[in-house]
């Protein structure tokens, strides 16, 4: 039986965890054992899954101290992992790991496999504040090249961000491919059940118009400049049922961007805006809502995104690369200045208003999803079964597709 090692400091909410517990999972389902070190246990269970518990005595999970030392014992712990199993490759999600895995190099050598996920860089750029600031981005630096140089092959789920570490690794071209995500598979929920569910919480009236946001409360994800839209979209249609739910939040950074937002919302959206935290229920947000919005500055492959085209929502995003790479169509973009902002808010108060825009707008997302909706598990084991020497377990246009996906 081939044999998969991973590291991962801790299971928290949103699509990188996500992601991460469906790879263990494909592994475990192709008949690979798995084996992964974190400080606690990932919810993900089947037989070939086996979790080992990295000792760590701190409470405070999230400053500098903290991660000198699980850096530290996560190097031993792995490598003590790797000598003992002799895994046939360690499978990490971002460079941090994978420089932590390069010492195992030394220990019955295993393949390094690199799951790119997204820039942290960009967000470590913007949430480090104090006099350590410098030493953290220049450390992390480091910290990336070795990662990226350690790898033996390095998957990207963003055609641009490959793009970029192409130019920025040349030495490293050829290990760098694209597997983008699927679109996943969710529970289907009807819309008035949905509804329904949330009007026992909150005070919606009758007939909503709701729109929506789901992911980490980061300074990334430019909420306030989602606020905004929504601001000017009660400005257009000057309605009383008109909503806003922002749901998730953040350990480091949600309660610092939950005060910038408060100020904003009590002087206009009290009543009208809800900041819910992350919720079980979040199928009842995207099935109750009429419109998703993602206005980040930066992104990897946003889950939540996906989800949204699953339950068959109008989407609009941030013109960025990383959300273009999904949201393909000008039309579904906005910039991140005035203009548009404008144009926005405009389409979202064309939609409520006008059916025919609705299913305009509704038809670019279909299209969307199903050109991304294929068998992921499947494609991720295929790429890690190359570096196992292990055959395919069988083609098909989906998987033939996604090779073309690869970036020369």
């Amino acid at each position: 039986m081939k044999k998969i090692l991973s590291l991962y400091y801790r299971p928290k909410p949103g699509g990188f965890c996500k992601r991460l517990s469906m790879a263990y999972e494909a592994f475990a389902e192709r008949g690979w054992e798995v084996h992964y070190l974190s400080l606690e246990e990932f919810s993900v269970r089947h037989p070939n899954i086996h979790h080992h518990k990295i000792p760590m005595p701190f409470k405070k999970r999230e400053d500098v101290f903290f991660w000198l030392n699980f850096f530290v014992v996560s190097v031993f712990a792995l490598a003590r992992a790797q000598a003992r199993l002799g895994a046939d490759a360690i499978v990490v999600f971002g460079p941090f790991y994978s420089f932590i895995a390069a010492p195992c190099r030394l220990f019955r050598k295993a393949r390094i496999i690199l799951f790119s996920r997204g820039e942290l860089l960009k967000s470590l750029t913007e949430t480090r504040t104090g006099i350590g600031r410098p030493f953290i981005l220049m450390a992390y630096r480091w910290v990336r090249r070795i990662g990226y140089q350690a790898s033996d092959a390095i998957i990207f789920n963003s055609k641009s961000l490959a793009e970029k570490a192409k130019k920025e690794f040349p030495s490293k071209k050829d290990k760098i491919s694209v597997q983008l995500n699927d679109i996943p598979p969710l529970p289907p929920r009807a819309k008035s059940e949905a509804l329904a569910a949330l009007k026992k919480e909150f005070p919606l009236g009758e007939h909503p118009f709701i729109l929506i946001s789901v992911g980490r409360l980061h300074p990334g994800k430019n909420l306030e400049f989602l606020l905004r839209i929504f601001l000017r979209v009660l400005e257009k249609i000057r309605a009383e049922n008109i909503f806003l739910f922002i749901v998730g939040d953040d350990p480091l950074t949600g309660a610092s961007e939950k005060a910038k937002l408060a100020s904003l919302i009590d002087a206009h959206g009290r009543g009208r805006v809800f900041v819910t935290g992350w919720r079980s229920d979040v199928d009842a947000f995207y099935a109750a809502a009429d419109v998703f919005l993602i206005p980040s500055r930066h992104e990897g492959s946003p889950n939540s995104l996906l989800e949204a085209l699953r339950y068959d929502l109008p989407c609009l995003g941030s013109d960025i690369e990383e959300i273009r790479d999904i949201l393909e169509y000008d039309h579904l973009t906005f910039s991140l200045d005035e203009a548009g902002l404008e144009k926005a808010a405009g389409l979202i108060a064309q939609m409520r208003d006008n059916p025919d825009i609705r299913t305009d707008i509704l038809s670019l997302c279909s299209a969307i999803r199903r050109r991304l909706t294929f068998n992921w598990k499947g494609e991720v084991c295929r790429v890690v079964g190359q570096f196992l020497n292990e055959p395919p377990s069988g083609r098909d246009p989906v998987s033939m597709q996604s090779e073309k996906e690869n970036i020369s």
